[in-house]
């Protein structure tokens, strides 16, 4: 997203200099490399940043009740000759959501694991399906895991996972996804009727430098789109296009 706003003050710039304007073109110029400058350098990714993930550092252990689930919202897959394996964000969910299972089932308590997650870029296996089958083998018991694998979005994990969770009649839900996504995620699951206590299951940081990088320039994304579907979501309640919120 940050590239197209860059890309479009460039284009800009192109057209103010065809139209004979140059120090409208020189500035739409100077704003797009400056803007690319902040996105890709470590100032714009950590202040953008900061907000979405500080509230859960440190993460606060949840209460136990008799019943519990775990959810754990996909972060994509991938298909690499012929294996399906999840991405990069998607291990550090599965890890954390199998440290909290354990410490479930340690404590004697009954626990689920709700993976949630269709199958948006059409690789042909759903992350729900793909998810659910690693945290077998690394331990969660199949009678344990229940799979959502239709939702495509952050709003439909929240929109199909919720029946299940009001079904099985939970003492507590924790939601499991990355730290910088459960603003958000949270956000959509109350819509639903769901209070689910948030874990991280990864952070991100930028890279402390003054030199550009791609590494912070994905962070920036990221970071924007997050601010962006919130934006949509309360839009979307304004004119009506989402279901009414749920108790």
């Amino acid at each position: 997203m940050i590239l197209f706003a860059i890309l479009a003050l460039l284009l800009l710039a192109l057209w103010f200099n065809l139209a004979r304007k140059p120090w409208a073109g020189f500035t739409s110029l100077l704003a797009g490399i400056l803007l690319f400058w902040l996105a890709a350098s470590s100032l714009l990714a950590s202040w953008l940043l900061e907000p979405l993930q500080s509230p859960y550092v440190p993460a606060r252990e949840p209460a136990w009740g008799r019943r519990n689930a775990i959810l754990v919202l996909g972060g994509g897959n991938l298909k690499l000759g012929g294996d399906t394996r999840p991405t990069l964000l998607g291990n550090g969910r599965l890890l954390e959501a199998l440290r909290l299972y354990r410490e479930c089932r340690s404590a004697g308590r009954e626990c689920k694991v709700l993976v949630s997650g269709g199958d948006p870029r059409g690789i042909g296996t759903s992350e729900g399906a793909a998810y659910g089958q690693r945290l077998v083998e690394l331990g969660v018991a199949r009678g344990d895991l229940i799979q959502e694998d239709r939702s495509r979005n952050t709003f439909q994990n929240a929109q199909f996972s919720a029946p299940l969770l009001k079904s099985g009649g939970y003492d507590q839900v924790v939601l499991v996804t990355s730290g910088f996504h459960l603003t958000r995620a949270r956000l959509f699951l109350a819509h639903f009727g769901i209070r689910a206590q948030p874990v991280a299951g990864d952070l991100v940081q930028p890279v402390g430098t003054w030199a550009p990088t791609g590494y912070n320039l994905a962070l920036v994304d990221m970071a924007v789109n997050e601010y962006w579907g919130r934006l949509l979501y309360r839009y979307y309640n304004w004119t009506g296009r989402n279901p009414k919120p749920e108790a």
